[in-house]
């Protein structure tokens, strides 16, 4: 049932407010396309002046006016549903008109950066439940059927956004990504939410929609994909297998931890390792390193709140001016936008780490060190790949939880196997297809260099040669990011742009600059340098004084304050690319950033307590710094959840980004807390016995059918302890 008549949103609102219509014909098009189309006849209710809008608007009874109400199939149904929803809507009807009320009518705030206009989800699906045509929620994609993507490396635009551009330009250009900076999204790229009727499938909603452009059906496509409706259900579907199971065995855990005190299962014990978490760190080849753990600590909350940053450039926002070169390049917010040096510095400590303990560990066998780090990392991994794979797509819905939450699950069941064999910063679907768990690229990289950095510990001489062997490593580690900058024209430092946080796994500076670990090795061989010389500098009564460690303290945070405010301005992708410029910096910022930290961990390590190492020393920072592994893999998914359920546009800006990301950071430690209790930390006591096991354990394990028959001796046996009750409970 074609027809062609069209009533202007603005009637459309007016009739919604004060009902006064007593017929109307809503029309199917109500669009005009990002060209200049042409202005509508029939609008008698738009003023004459009033400009096309960006981008078109639609009405969500485009299937009554564009589809054959004859046809059999579900075009026809959706035809005639359509239809009925019109004619209710008409006769004033509550559930058509909250149909009605619940899509994105003409969109606004378009050219301010408001890419989702997502109407009302919760009140499609509340329609839904009394509509007799029932509702389904559309995350309608409209864009420029010419859509120019802004590349993602530096070339000579104008802005990325319109305020910052000439005001008497056109607007067109912009919408369809001429013009616009690198890495910014096309203003005129946008998602618009539809509540239709149940039967209007997403092919015979699309045919529609484009159907209803008229003559702007040549410039404007429209996509809608089946993975972004939601239909109204009026049983909520059960848990599926996957997930029951998931949440069985976390539930098992739990009773195991709790009932382990009773059983005698010293392993499990959570008393224990809750004893063991307020524990002080041990001091390692004559230092004490608690001044680091604190450290850790601040650098973890740093980082979620970072993450929640990014997070935030997904979600319908109200304003992208946080996210535009403009304010990038801000150098006072240089601690915002170049916060991606805080994962350099996980990577410096745990080579310091790795350096210093080197050093009391020599003639340790290297599979022994290899063992201990996978029982440490492994499990808690896994729980969280696991977590992907089964019961995260089912722990929510929203506008856009297909866009966010559902690629997340599906690239893990795909690539899990790549994160458990800490290969997932080279294995993966590339630009093509979503990572598992973008964020554990890091871990990848961590991984390999301990695997190298522990080899280098045996091959490398004691003293001044290892040293000085080191720092030769450390400037050559630099050539691989130097020469790629160079031949790839790359920027200077990878810039978190909208576009990238739209989605990092389509760009491809992200998998060629950001995440390999032959990129990211400069900062861990630093501090495994810094690691080996401190213990020599110990010895040889080198300890700066209570001044002395406050200025290099002071020095090192003003030297990694110096480095984001410098390195910001290459943020800057609207201006001439100079190679030299973006090789210094790719160069010099891993080695500037990681020479601060050292003179910061020398300052707290080798001088006189001062009441910053006093302060970083304090034992709830030790024990929150035993907790950060998890808290940095849990934290990050925890937070696209929020985003995937997202259901208004917000306005952002830092403050409100703080204190959301401080209730995460609360979240995460809370999760991470539990997760070492009931996983953690009784895997790595029950490994730590069998890795230290005796030999008369190991003599006794081969005479033994059964490990239980152990506990019949006079003597106890370290690697079957938590299959062991208690002895004198044994006696009972």
């Amino acid at each position: 049932m074609a027809g062609t008549g069209a009533m202007p949103q603005l009637g459309w609102l007016l009739f919604l407010v004060v009902s006064v219509a007593t017929s109307v014909d809503p029309g199917p098009g109500l669009a005009s396309g990002l060209a200049e189309a042409p202005r509508w006849p029939d609008a008698p209710l738009t003023p004459p002046m009033s400009p096309p809008p960006v981008v078109p608007a639609f009405s969500p009874l485009v299937g009554g006016r564009f589809l054959d109400a004859r046809d059999p199939g579900d075009e026809g149904q959706c035809a005639r549903d359509a239809a009925a929803v019109e004619q209710a809507a008409s006769n004033r009807t509550m559930w058509a008109v909250r149909m009605l009320d619940a899509s994105a009518h003409e969109p606004t705030g378009v050219l301010f950066g408001m890419r989702y206009q997502l109407g009302n989800f919760d009140a499609c699906m509340s329609a839904g439940k009394v509509s007799p045509v029932g509702a389904r929620y559309c995350l309608v994609g409209v864009s420029h059927s010419g859509l120019q993507r802004p590349s993602s490396s530096s070339s000579s635009s104008s802005s990325s956004s319109v305020s910052s551009g000439r005001p008497s330009s056109r607007r067109s250009p912009p919408a369809q990504g001429e013009g616009m900076a690198p890495g910014s999204l096309p203003l005129g790229d946008v998602r618009m939410a539809l509540c239709v009727p149940r039967s209007c499938t997403p092919p015979a909603l699309q045919r529609a929609l484009q159907a209803s452009l008229g003559d702007a059906k040549d410039t404007v496509r429209v996509t809608v994909r089946p993975e972004y409706c939601r239909e109204y259900a009026a049983v909520a579907p059960s848990p599926s297998t996957p997930a029951k199971l998931f949440w069985g065995l976390l539930a098992a855990l739990t009773a195991v931890a709790i009932a382990a005190p009773a059983l005698g299962w010293t392993s499990w014990d959570w008393r224990r390792h809750l004893r063991a978490l307020g524990l002080p760190d041990p001091v390692v080849n004559g230092l004490d390193l608690s001044p680091l753990s604190g450290i850790r600590t601040f650098n973890a909350i740093y980082l979620v709140g970072l993450h929640r940053g990014v997070h935030a450039g997904r979600v319908a926002i109200a304003n992208h001016d946080l996210y535009t070169n403009q304010r990038q390049t801000r150098r006072e917010l240089g601690v915002l936008y170049r916060g991606a040096l805080a994962v350099d510095s996980f990577f410096f400590l745990a080579g310091l780490l790795l350096g210093v303990s080197s050093l009391s560990r020599r003639g340790e066998p290297f599979w022994k060190s290899l063992a201990n780090r996978l029982v440490r990392v492994v499990p808690v991994y896994a729980l969280v790949v696991l977590w992907h794979c089964t019961a995260m797509p089912e722990m929510g819905t929203g506008p856009m939880w297909a866009e966010v939450a559902e690629p997340m699950s599906s690239a893990c069941k795909r690539w899990w196997w790549s994160n458990l064999l800490f290969l997932n910063n080279y294995a993966h679907g590339g630009t093509e297809e979503p990572v598992c768990m973008e964020h554990s690229w890091s871990l990848a990289v961590d991984m390999h260099m301990f695997v190298v950095g522990s080899l280098l510990s045996g091959l490398l001489p004691s003293g001044a040669a290892g040293l000085g062997a080191l720092a030769g490593l450390a400037v050559l580690s630099t050539v691989p990011v130097s020469l790629g900058t160079l031949l790839g024209r790359w920027p200077g430092a990878v810039p978190f742009t909208l576009r990238l946080m739209q989605g990092m796994w389509a760009e491809p500076l992200f998998h060629a600059a950001y995440t390999p670990t032959h990129m990211r090795a400069t900062p861990y061989l630093v501090g495994m340098l810094v690691g080996r010389a401190m213990p020599l500098l110990r010895e040889r009564g080198f300890r700066p004084g209570h001044a002395a460690s406050l200025l290099a303290t002071l020095g090192g945070v003003l030297g990694l304050v110096a480095v984001m405010t410098v390195t910001a301005s290459f943020n800057d992708l609207r201006g001439p690319y100079s190679p030299l410029s973006a090789v210094l910096c790719a160069c010099l910022t891993p080695l500037t950033w990681s020479a601060a930290l050292a003179l910061i961990a020398g300052g707290l390590v080798l001088g006189e307590r001062t009441v910053v190492r006093s302060f970083l020393s304090w034992q709830p920072l030790v024990t929150l710094s035993r907790l950060t592994f998890a808290v940095y893999l849990v934290s990050y998914p925890l937070q696209a959840l929020v985003t995937a359920a997202a259901r208004h546009s917000v306005y952002l800006d830092p403050a409100i980004v703080l204190s959301s990301s401080l209730s995460d950071s609360v979240i995460s430690f809370a999760i991470s807390f539990w997760i070492f209790v009931v996983l953690e930390a009784p895997l790595r006591t029950m490994a730590k016995k069998i890795l230290s096991a005796n030999k008369r354990c190991r003599s006794v394990l081969a005479d033994s059918m059964f490990p239980f028959e152990i506990a019949k001796g006079n003597f106890t046996v370290p690697c079957v302890a938590f299959f062991q009750r208690r002895r004198r409970r044994g006696r009972r």
